[in-house]
């Protein structure tokens, strides 16, 4: 093998054999790893399926530490059938002298085991310089803890991530009509995952790379055209100019054709039951099987998702002239409720609960879940 092989070979698995995730795991299967601080849990029991978290009133727990990597995010192995908002706290003197910094997340109940990632690299206040860091559950939690990893990429990951997260696309909501929010860049698997969650999406506007390309580019030519001239400079920028233009446009409109495919696959190919459209998820499977109940009625209970009024809206629409209600005297006159996206359920006295408040008294049961999201229940009286 020729020297300038065996070196141009070495260059390039350097940085693979540089680019395995670190990872720093505590097990608390069988044994809880490091020294942790109790603070109002009412039972934190090692077994060997994890550490058992239960609690009557908000607690945490706390471990000193001292990373010696930057760590970039965290994943959480637990084990819970209730949902709740847990939080990862920690302290860094340089943000709260005497507090703790607060970083909230949800838990979706589940009979199994679930593994919940969470993205640090885009919090603004986390440094991995805290001298204590842990967890928080809220009153009446019960929670088998079974792992927690923490994470850090190198720079060569970094930048396959940014590559992969350029072509990440967002998925068709309301503000989609209007505008697209573009390629954007985040340099880690858990933040790609979490990427377009919120608006604006984590990370960074990707047109930042063209924008740099193009300063640089035009630096260069412009420090060039002594030696090329200025018209060859122009013609070299222009040229430039139109691959960034084709690369931009070939992004975008990929995106755009993404909404059709998605659309085609989750719901047009898809019969009653199984259709998913876009942010609604099933909410349209839930109104058309919904009909056939309250089609003879003046008016229904109707509860759907806590951070928008626009299901409830759509039902008015959809339903016209039989009309959704959450409140008022005629609550307990209604002899439908439809649930979509809430905790719902009868309990043994046929009272209707969501999200743990009682909000229909009398003999109700469950009539039909159409899925995991959508209910309708049915009072006698």
């Amino acid at each position: 093998m020729s020297k300038t092989l065996l070196i141009t070979t070495l260059l390039l698995l350097c940085p693979l054999t540089a680019s395995a995730v670190e990872e720093n795991i505590l097990n608390f299967e069988g044994s809880v790893p490091v020294q942790w601080e109790i603070h109002d849990f009412d039972v934190a029991k090692s077994t060997p399926d994890g550490l058992l978290i239960n609690t009557t009133q908000d607690g945490y727990m706390t471990t000193k530490t001292e990373f010696k990597r930057s760590i970039e995010a965290i994943a959480i192995r637990l084990q819970t059938n209730q949902s709740m908002e847990a939080t990862l706290i920690w302290k860094d003197s340089s943000i709260a002298k005497e507090g703790l910094v607060t970083f909230p997340f949800i838990i979706e109940g589940s009979e199994e085991v679930q593994v919940i990632n969470i993205d640090l690299s885009n919090s603004q206040f986390w440094t991995s310089h805290a001298t204590e860091f842990g967890l928080a559950f809220p009153r009446g939690a019960n929670v088998l803890l079974k792992e927690m990893t923490f994470y850090n990429w190198n720079v060569f990951e970094k930048l396959c991530h940014g590559s992969l997260s350029f072509w990440k696309f967002d998925t068709f909501t309301s503000h989609s009509i209007n505008f697209v929010w573009g390629p954007w860049l985040t340099f880690n698997p858990i933040a790609r995952a979490d990427m377009h969650i919120k608006d604006p999406p984590f990370g960074i506007s990707g047109m930042w790379v063209f924008y740099i390309v193009l300063a640089f580019g035009g630096m260069w030519l412009l420090w060039k055209r002594k030696t090329k001239g200025t018209q060859a400079a122009l013609a070299s920028f222009l040229i430039l100019f139109s691959i960034l233009w084709l690369v931009h446009d070939l992004r975008m409109g990929s995106e755009l054709l993404s909404y059709v495919r998605n659309d085609w696959r989750d719901y047009v190919t898809k019969g009653i039951g199984e259709r998913s459209f876009r942010s609604q998820l099933s909410f349209p499977d839930t109104t058309d099987q919904s009909m056939a109940y309250i089609k003879d009625e003046p008016y229904y209970i109707f509860f759907g998702p806590t951070d928008t009024t626009v299901y409830f809206s759509i039902m008015r629409y959809l339903t016209y002239p039989n009309l959704p209600i959450s409140d008022g005297d005629k609550m307990n006159q209604a002899k439908h409720a439809i649930t979509f996206g809430r905790n719902s359920e009868i309990d043994e006295n046929g009272n209707l609960i969501v999200d743990g408040e009682v909000v229909r008294s009398g003999s109700g049961s469950l009539l039909r879940r159409f899925n995991k999201y959508g209910s309708i229940f049915q009072f006698k009286e």
